[in-house]
């Protein structure tokens, strides 16, 4: 069981392969992969899709935020790992390696003010709600956050009221794994909106949904082959 604190204890299975797909996007040139600091800036280029494209996100670790977003609320470690952009043909557009699901989230803007929550959150929905609230009044900017407990999943929602450039965005994860299953977010002329398709196990070419098919199928098969001896 992979557990560092109550408010930073992720899902036993952390290390995930997750397949998004974009069901809306509007970055025609792209979204500028920047992250700016005094000493240590970094630009990795610029991530662009586009709707019927897809999003795949390797989670493999755990570490501290990086430097550059230190002063965000989301508690060290954050998980870490690989980001790819597809085109709907299939290409490849854009892809970064090691960098921490905090980072996706701020460039992405999987999150809101100074709680960027991204593709995984920690399994502790009350010290998640607690940050979350919090951003209601963030330097002065006044948002309404929502959150809603549903069966299987928890869902965050905020809506800017002052300010200029004025962002909404929606993130919804599920409560066992912790992984983002839903997000639409808009900020500026920029909006992304994203649905889960696949999560696949580390080490298997196959997704969770088709290994569950074949098992499936293999003990139809079985079961029918058995009652039909037993008729001889």
């Amino acid at each position: 069981m992979t557990v560092f604190s109550s408010a930073t204890r992720y899902s036993d299975e952390y290390q995930q392969l997750l397949e998004y797909k974009v069901t809306d996007w509007n970055g025609t040139n792209g979204v500028e992969w920047y992250l700016w600091d005094f000493t240590n800036p970094i630009h990795r280029g610029f991530a662009g899709t586009e709707k019927g494209g897809k999003i795949v996100v390797n989670i493999t670790d755990t570490h501290a935020k990086p430097s550059q977003l230190a002063y965000l609320a989301n508690l060290d470690p954050v998980p870490y790992g690989d980001i790819s952009f597809y085109w709907r043909t299939g290409y490849l557009n854009f892809t970064t390696t090691n960098i921490s699901n905090t980072e996706m989230a701020y460039i992405l803007n999987l999150g809101y003010m100074s709680w960027c929550p991204g593709f995984m959150i920690p399994l502790d929905l009350e010290a998640n709600a607690a940050i979350a609230l919090a951003q209601s009044n963030v330097w002065g900017t006044l948002c309404d956050v929502t959150i809603t407990n549903k069966s299987q999943s928890v869902e965050y929602d905020f809506r800017q009221q002052t300010g200029t450039l004025l962002q909404n965005t929606t993130l919804e994860y599920n409560i066992t794994s912790g992984v983002l299953s839903r997000a639409y977010t808009e900020f500026g002329n920029y909006w992304c909106e994203i649905q889960l398709q696949t999560l696949l196990i580390p080490g298997f070419s196959l997704p969770v949904v088709g290994v569950i098919a074949i098992i499936s199928i293999v003990g139809i098969s079985l079961f029918v082959k058995k009652k039909k001896k037993n008729k001889k």
